[in-house]
C-alpha cells in the first residue's frame, strides 16, 4: 500500500483561487496576476496541468484539483489572459515548494486521491426525491428533469443547487461518493425547509 501511495506522488504548480474545481467541471478564468500568467503560459507551452488550491477565508486549502488547460486566450492584452480548465484529479498537498529556476510561482508535492464514485442506491433516491420537492415548490427549479437524467454521481448536482464555497469544499474533500451525497442531501433538506417557511409566509401574508 505504501508504495502505492508513494507511485502517486508528483510535483505540480500551485494556483490558490477563491474558487473550487470538481472532477469533469470545465470553467474560464480571467487571470491578471503576472506570476499566475507566466503559470497557465508554461503549463500551456508544456501541456502540463495544474492545481487549482481553494481559498476559503484567506486560508488555503490542502485539498485541491489538478486541472489540464483546454483553452488559452492572450490575445487581448498582455497584463490578462482567459483560460479555459478542466478538472481532473483530487489530491492533497504534501509539502509546499517556493518558486524554482525562472518560475515565478509555487509548486507542491501532492498525493492524488483515490475518487470513489459508488454511491447507494438509497441515498441518491433520497437526493433526488428532495431535488423533486424543489421543483414543485419553486418557480424556478434548482434542477430540471433533464438535467436530472444525466446525474451520475454527486459532483453533478454541485452548481445546481446553491452551495456555498465551504460546503463546496467539505464537499470535494470527502473521500466518497455517499458522503458527498449526504452533504447534497442534508443541504437540499434545510434549503427545502426554508423554501417552506418562506412560501407559508408568503401565502398568510396575501391571506391578510
Amino acid at each position: 500500500m505504501n508504495q502505492n501511495k508513494e507511485s502517486m506522488k508528483e510535483v505540480i504548480p500551485l494556483f490558490p483561487h477563491n474558487i473550487v474545481v470538481f472532477p469533469g467541471q470545465e470553467l474560464t478564468l480571467r487571470i491578471s496576476e503576472k506570476r499566475y500568467i507566466n503559470l497557465t503560459q508554461d503549463c500551456w507551452q508544456s501541456n502540463a496541468t495544474f492545481g487549482i488550491q481553494p481559498v476559503i477565508k484567506n486560508q488555503v486549502q490542502n485539498t485541491g484539483t489538478e486541472v489540464s488547460i483546454i483553452k488559452l486566450d492572450d490575445r487581448y492584452s498582455q497584463d490578462q489572459v482567459d483560460v479555459t480548465i478542466k478538472g481532473k484529479r483530487i489530491y492533497r498537498l504534501l509539502t509546499r515548494r517556493n518558486s524554482i529556476q525562472n518560475e515565478t510561482y509555487s509548486n507542491g508535492v501532492v498525493a492524488f486521491v483515490s475518487n470513489n464514485t459508488e454511491h447507494s442506491r438509497n441515498g441518491q433516491e433520497k437526493l433526488m426525491a428532495c431535488l423533486r420537492q424543489f421543483e414543485e415548490l419553486l418557480v424556478k427549479s434548482y434542477v430540471g428533469s433533464r438535467d436530472m437524467k444525466n446525474v451520475v454521481s454527486a459532483y453533478d448536482l454541485v452548481h445546481k443547487v446553491g452551495l456555498s464555497l465551504k460546503k463546496q469544499y467539505a464537499l470535494l474533500a470527502n473521500p466518497s461518493d455517499t458522503g458527498r451525497e449526504t452533504i447534497l442531501l442534508n443541504h437540499c433538506r434545510q434549503q427545502f425547509a426554508i423554501e417552506q417557511q418562506i412560501s407559508s409566509l408568503s401565502d398568510k401574508l396575501v391571506d391578510n
